[in-house]
């Protein structure tokens, strides 16, 4: 009787033991977050957290108080720039030089020498060449072909003159021919001492007139772009930037303007 007294006096007891054990072992399940100088015990702190990366620490730590929310700047939504767009323009069709009323004349050509064949007013083409038998500006040794070292003819757009060009390592090298006598003349200018120096630079084009072109000169005191007489082989300056290096030039086809560009250490202008 004693003995069982004192079974049923030890349920409670081990009834009580089982009960912390099952306290002690929900609580290692679940990994507690401690501070220094802070019991696992007591309770988490509120002011700060040691979450383990890369957990947020609103969800490592449910405690942390809300983050109250950032005040809205006082700065208006910026416009996004379009670029203004320019009214549109109707372009201005330029003065052309009249076609010929029929295509009777002579197709001039270059083959070792300046060859021409005629055309007449059907258009209809010699097939015999002949050579263009020009004049040149001296009088050289007898046989002698002046004009074996131009390689290009350019006529005028009236077709009376036309000016043969030379290329040679210190620039072009040109003739003024008259189509209609044959005879040609040089393109010079004067040094101090009054004698003719051979002109060198850059032939660019007829005047739409066709008496006057367009030339470079590289070397003459009054160096820059020239407006060439056919007529007379006179020329004036027309341009002359603070650098030679006059990289093209070119008259509208009304001949009222003068367009020319300019390269200066890559630098190109207009």
């Amino acid at each position: 009787m004693t003995r069982s007294l004192k079974f049923i006096g030890s349920i409670p007891i081990l009834l009580a033991l089982i009960a912390l054990m099952s306290k002690m072992l929900a609580s290692a399940e679940t990994p507690l977050m401690t501070t220094v100088g802070q019991s696992p015990l007591s309770a988490p702190s509120t002011s700060s957290c040691n979450a383990p990366w890369p957990t947020p620490p609103a969800l490592a730590c449910p405690w942390l108080p809300t983050p109250p929310p950032q005040p809205t700047l006082p700065f208006p939504t910026p416009t996004p720039w379009k670029p203004p767009i320019p009214p549109a323009q109707t372009p201005t069709p330029l003065p052309l030089v009249p076609a010929a009323s029929n295509p009777a004349g002579i197709l001039a050509y270059w083959d070792h020498s300046f060859q021409g064949r005629s055309v007449d007013r059907g258009g209809n083409v010699a097939l015999v060449a002949q050579r263009l038998d020009f004049q040149p500006p001296i009088k050289g040794v007898p046989g002698y072909d002046y004009f074996a070292t131009f390689d290009r003819l350019v006529p005028a757009p009236r077709g009376r003159y036309a000016v043969a060009v030379a290329a040679t390592e210190a620039g072009d090298v040109v003739d003024i021919i008259d189509l209609e006598t044959g005879q040609s003349r040089g393109l010079y200018w004067l040094n101090v001492n009054g004698e003719p120096v051979r002109a060198e630079g850059v032939f660019y084009g007829w005047h739409p007139d066709g008496y006057e072109f367009l030339f470079r000169e590289d070397n003459a005191p009054d160096r820059g772009l020239w407006l060439v007489d056919a007529r007379t082989g006179e020329h004036r300056l027309v341009a002359q930037p603070p650098t030679v290096d006059i990289s093209g030039a070119a008259i509208s086809p009304d001949g009222q303007r003068l367009v020319y560009a300019t390269n200066t250490w890559e630098v190109h202008q207009i």
